[in-house]
């Protein structure tokens, strides 16, 4: 068998210009034309699906996913918030057994800065961080680095942030269940009406 050269290749950043959406992006359950619309960017509709969903991320079947392109790499995705209702949040995650997240949350008619963390035999996800968030823009930051492995198994580690500062906290990039360790964007809510817009999604490998 000979291998054929392909000129192909699978984009890695998304600047949503296209009039579909990418498709470098996959969710956890059937797309809804209610979640997303693409308008001068990706606009996320602050869905609410039950109690579940609301409290544990792995839970949320609205999640825009992206696999891992590059052993070690950087994320940024800039996020014009329009965020109406108590409970309105949207993030950037990565998403395996173990993940945690960075995501503005409205609460008591403020916006909140927060990082949380879940597991997937987690029924609600935890709150490491929190300050208020008065900007009407945020960039989401997550850098990944790989840090070497056993056998044929890597090991990566990541950090999250915002506004080109990054946390000091690092995290272990464990893999998924079935979906493998992705990276994604998300938004959800209690009620109608809240929503973002994504204006880019940048991925840049590193070194």
């Amino acid at each position: 068998i000979i291998d054929k050269k392909s000129r192909y290749k699978l984009e890695t950043s998304d600047d949503f210009r296209d009039s579909n959406l990418s498709l470098i992006w996959q969710t956890p359950a059937n797309k809804q034309a209610g979640w997303y619309k693409l308008d001068s960017g990706l606009v996320l509709n602050c869905v609410y699906h039950n109690e579940k969903a609301y409290n544990a991320l792995n839970m949320t079947p609205n999640l825009f996913l992206t696999k891992l392109s590059y052993s070690s790499f950087k994320v940024s995705t800039l996020v014009e918030l329009n965020l109406k209702n108590d409970g309105d949040e949207v993030g950037l995650c990565y998403m395996g057994q173990n993940y945690q997240y960075i995501c503005v949350r409205r609460i008591k008619g403020k916006n909140h800065l927060q990082v949380r963390q879940g597991h997937f035999n987690q029924d609600e996800d935890v709150v490491l961080f929190d300050s208020i968030y008065n900007n009407k823009e945020i960039e989401f930051d997550l850098n990944l680095k790989e840090i070497g492995g056993i056998g044929y198994i890597n090991q990566a580690e990541y950090q999250l942030g915002f506004n080109k500062t990054i946390f000091k906290d690092k995290y272990s990039a464990t893999p998924g269940r079935w979906i493998g360790g992705k990276v994604g964007i998300y938004a959800k809510g209690l009620a109608l009406g809240g929503s973002a817009r994504f204006k880019y999604y940048r991925v840049k490998s590193v070194k």
